[in-house]
């Protein structure tokens, strides 16, 4: 059964980068490692983001995902590490 649990800061990015107008899915029920967000930037570029909190860390298969991933994307803490990012 795929991962539900969300981090406590999700809400909050969520609901910041809606307001800066950013484009954004939330994909934390697909488990199995998969990124918690994707939001399409202003380039039209997909970012895959794993939201986790001050001291949270990447499990097994998340470090594994990442490993194998060759798109855009990374682990976040807040919505400013987010659109700095998504910036670059």
């Amino acid at each position: 059964m795929p991962h539900k649990r969300t981090d406590s800061n999700q809400a909050k990015i969520v609901k910041d980068l809606r307001k800066k107008g950013y484009w954004l899915w939330l994909t934390h029920m697909v488990g199995h490692g998969f990124p918690d967000i994707i939001v399409l930037d202003k380039k039209l570029r997909l970012n895959l983001f794993e939201i986790k909190t001050d001291v949270g860390k990447l499990n097994e298969l998340e470090n594994k995902f990442w490993l194998t991933y060759r798109g855009r994307g990374a682990t976040i803490r807040t919505a400013d590490e987010a659109i700095a990012y998504m910036e670059d």
